[in-house]
């Protein structure tokens, strides 16, 4: 028989991963002796992640029947579509339905759940695995998966941007080939961009396209940027 984590013993820790020893065994609501927990108990873990679209959630399935086929005594009860917003509720609420690993799409609230203890330190379990994040993960994901030396994070997954450009605009402004530097990149926005009034024609760069796609952290992560530098005072 399957049975449940026991709520009162219960911490969440993000599932920014697929490792299936992270996944095990970051979910046991332990401590630093997590890491210690018998494997080969029959568990049942809540897995909250924020997909919806029908490929999405497909996928997510595949990975979790992979999981469990690799850990046959460890059922994942899967529960999608969750926002940030009902995941922070869950873990203030607390209680035998709250998620013990989660998935998120946002990076600036790791401090918050690392600093308060909500999330469980990954350290332990990454130790134990042979697993060194300094060599495993590009160093900008490295970095907002973790504060002060609390892990209570690991990547999930990182998105690969193109640069797409029009050929017939970039000909009438002169320029002759795409801009390979971020200095050459302004320039040539500067020259695409016609106005037209108070308006404009035409754009040479639009960096909130499409929303979210083209957030600033987005553009910043490229150069591993800190926000704050170890005062607090914002960089």
């Amino acid at each position: 028989m399957r049975t449940a984590i026991p709520s009162a013993a219960r911490k969440a820790a993000f599932a920014l991963t697929v490792s299936a020893v992270l996944v095990t065994t970051a979910c046991t609501g332990q401590s630093s002796s997590g890491a210690e927990d018998d494997a080969s108990k029959e568990t049942t873990i809540n897995f909250w992640h924020a997909w919806s679209a029908d490929s999405e959630v497909a996928g997510v399935k595949a990975l979790v029947a992979g999981f469990e086929k690799a850990h046959p005594n460890i059922h994942v009860n899967v529960v999608g579509n969750m926002t940030d917003d009902k995941i922070n509720q869950a873990l203030r609420t607390g209680g035998g339905k709250a998620p013990d690993v989660i998935s998120s799409f946002t990076t600036n609230n790791v401090g918050k759940f690392c600093s308060s203890g909500a999330l469980v330190d990954l350290n332990p379990f990454f130790k134990k695995s042979g697993i060194d994040p300094d060599t495993t993960f590009p160093a900008a994901m490295n970095q907002y998966t973790q504060f002060d030396g609390d892990r209570c994070a690991a990547p999930l997954l990182g998105d690969a941007y193109g640069l797409y450009y029009n050929k017939t605009a970039f000909e009438k402004a002169g320029i002759t080939s795409p801009p390979k530097t971020w200095t050459e990149f302004e320039a040539d926005a500067k020259k695409l961009t016609i106005a037209q009034g108070d308006s404009y024609k035409q754009l040479g760069f639009m960096p909130n396209y499409h929303g979210w796609e083209t957030t600033t952290e987005h553009y910043m992560g490229q150069f591993s940027p800190t926000y704050f530098d170890k005062s607090g005072k914002s960089t």
